[in-house]
């Protein structure tokens, strides 16, 4: 079951639908405010809210009233912190919540972060995004920070970094979070408003390779010391089926690479 009408959630629906796993949508207000079936809801595997910030937390907590299916929710970004406190303290206290992280099981992502892994000491990451703003309750960076923190952390985790500590900056245009990991010189994120969308995440290796994964392109290049490029393409990739599948046969809140905790603490430094 989808909660939310809006132009994202009728997008899942389709996609969902088309990919063979059946899926219903309900406008997130008719659900808060009208009277639901609960012996539906029990039958359902998963419950994906898709609706604006305001209504996600009303959303969360009349689920978690009927039912306890599996919850999952898009990014909880929220310029309200105390809202935004909720959302995390029911992510802890509750084992049926998941956040939507649909990059981390797309099928270009998977094959990056194998090449990545093939490689040896990292000595650089950066992540660029430019584009024009479409949100009206967030801006450019709380839109992508949180999928570009899902990815950077399951890499550092199986490459085994530790000791991460963050830092934003702000300025016209532009949001920065820089990033400091044990043994790696530089981790930045940035991102600005541009005619142009673009998308990148790039890692630089001890031993002069370079691997650039273009989100907005669907395909990632890897360089050698010998300057020797390589090209890897990926199309009609099935990422938000991948991530359904696996939520609705997960059994723990969070997987044995990534940290739903450590995504929220983070993502309150953008609640601004």
């Amino acid at each position: 079951m989808i909660i939310g009408s809006g132009n994202w959630g009728k997008k899942v629906n389709l996609i969902l639908n088309q990919s063979g796993i059946r899926s219903t949508v309900i406008g997130a207000r008719d659900f808060v405010c009208e009277k639901v079936n609960q012996k539906q809801l029990n039958l359902v595997d998963l419950i994906w809210i898709c609706s604006t910030p305001e209504l996600q937390l009303k959303s969360i907590k009349k689920v978690l009233e009927l039912t306890q299916t599996k919850i999952l929710i898009e990014k909880p970004i929220i310029s309200d912190s105390k809202i935004n406190d909720e959302i995390r303290s029911l992510i802890e206290t509750q084992n049926n919540i998941f956040i939507s992280r649909p990059w981390n099981f797309s099928n270009l992502w998977r094959s990056f972060l194998k090449e990545c892994l093939s490689e040896g000491e990292i000595i650089g990451i950066e992540i660029s995004h430019s584009g024009e703003s479409s949100r009206y309750f967030m801006t450019p960076p709380q839109d992508w920070l949180h999928h570009d923190l899902c990815l950077l952390q399951e890499l550092l985790k199986l490459k085994n970094y530790v000791d991460l500590s963050y830092k934003t900056e702000w300025s016209e245009g532009m949001q920065h979070l820089d990033i400091s990991a044990t043994g790696i010189v530089s981790i930045k994120i940035g991102g600005g408003l541009s005619a142009i969308r673009n998308s990148t995440f790039q890692v630089e290796f001890k031993n002069k390779t370079k691997i650039v994964m273009e989100m907005t392109g669907d395909k990632y290049y890897k360089f050698s010391s010998k300057d020797k490029v390589q090209e890897f393409n990926f199309k009609n990739d099935t990422s938000l089926y991948s991530m359904v599948n696996y939520f609705i046969n997960s059994s723990i809140l969070s997987s044995e690479n990534l940290d739903e905790k450590e995504n929220l603490k983070i993502l309150q430094l953008l609640s601004f």
